[in-house]
């Protein structure tokens, strides 16, 4: 385990929060032990920020909350982070740290609320008042974390004031590489999502300066949950992929600014989406929240002309762009109403002759062989 009980070796000093320190859970036995307890709470956190000879400068906190157990969806419940967010009930709270403010564009929006400003001086009080609430509402508050090294710096330095609230704490990074049997590597958030079911819309984020703490700590408690729905010695193969392996396997681009998705081959299915009396901006603000609004149908990705006039949706199968045709053409929102058009021929698709989706290794490959093919014929 890479927290070593000899606390001499550790980048942060637990001197003030031994008690909790000790009190790690520490496998999945004894995760579904802790979560079957009445009396525990979990409670997600993730920071975003660097820290770099010392220095640690938090730019934003996420913190959530999963409130009740038998709120917990089971099974094919969870399709996407937004029905296991309603449906699990959870609080949310996005701290973004004024003065230390990152830039926008390609940013993970938060998609659970609105983020709250605070200055630096204001974290250590904002953030007790939180904890201090929460252990008024649930007896045992149990502190959860993808990867929690930066966390803990952040608690060591700054806010061991919030550690007498908390019970015990659990690394869901530690846990995955434990149950998975991989001893070294350190998978990223992103796979145990897709491996324990998760649609990958909306889980490409560019590279880690650009996440939302917010979303992170939502997409943690969706980690712990369906893990607990696991048996014990049972794990997706796919789940301990490191982050050298995403890099290979890099997923498809889910946001297209100013232009359609392309190449078509990559994705087939597609809507060209406007609003009758007014613009896609009318509604939404940006690509993250064409995104949102259409989730229901797992897009693959989406685009928007740069004024706004109309923009693209693409679904994961012919099937449910012929659903998403069915049910968005027409529909009134907001005094407007969706004109849905596509270049998509479904009934030549029922008979098979059109391009499916392919994915990006197999693009490419088809790529080769034509090339290869075209120089063979010359």
């Amino acid at each position: 385990m890479r927290y070593t009980q000899d606390t001499s070796r550790l980048k942060f000093r637990t001197k003030q929060w031994q008690s909790l320190w000790e009190s790690n859970v520490s496998n999945l036995a004894a995760l579904k032990d802790v979560f079957q307890s009445s009396a525990s709470t979990f409670v997600a956190i993730d920071t975003e920020g660097y820290h770099s000879k010392g220095d640690i400068g938090v730019t934003e906190i996420g913190i959530a909350v999963l409130p009740h157990r038998d709120q917990v969806p089971a099974g094919n419940a969870t399709k996407n982070l937004e029905t296991f967010f309603d449906k699990s009930s959870i609080q949310s709270h996005s701290f973004r740290i004024q003065g230390r403010e990152r830039r926008e564009k390609g940013r993970d929006a938060y998609q659970f609320g609105e983020s709250r400003h605070i200055e630096p001086r204001e974290i250590e009080p904002v953030l007790v008042s939180l904890f201090a609430s929460l252990k008024d509402q649930f007896q045992h508050l149990v502190l959860v974390g993808f990867d929690l090294s930066s966390e803990f710096m952040f608690l060591a330095s700054d806010l061991h004031t919030i550690t007498p609230f908390v019970s015990s704490w659990v690394d869901l990074q530690e846990l995955v590489a434990d149950i998975s049997g991989s001893k070294t590597s350190k998978p990223s958030m992103r796979y145990p999502l897709l491996a324990l079911g998760f649609p990958s819309g909306g889980l490409s984020v560019p590279n880690k300066s650009q996440h939302s703490a917010g979303n992170d700590a939502v997409r943690e408690l969706a980690i712990l949950v369906k893990l607990l729905g696991l048996p014990e010695s049972s794990i997706p193969p796919q789940i301990h992929k490191t982050s050298s392996q995403a890099s290979r396997s890099r997923p498809l681009r889910m946001f297209w600014d100013s232009c359609r998705p392309r190449p078509k081959e990559l994705y087939p299915f597609i809507a060209t989406v406007h609003l009758t009396g007014g613009k896609l901006t009318c509604i939404i603000k940006n690509l993250e929240g064409l995104q949102r609004i259409f989730a229901k149908y797992e897009p693959t990705a989406v685009g928007m002309v740069k004024n706004g006039n109309y923009g693209w949706v693409c679904l994961p199968s012919a099937d449910r762009l012929a659903q998403f045709f069915e049910e968005i053409e027409s529909l009134e929102v907001e005094g407007m109403a969706w004109n849905v058009t596509t270049d998509y021929d479904h009934d030549a698709g029922l008979e098979g002759s059109p391009v499916g989706a392919m994915t990006l290794a197999q693009l490419r490959a088809a790529k080769a062989a034509e090339q290869k093919a075209e120089m063979d014929n010359k």
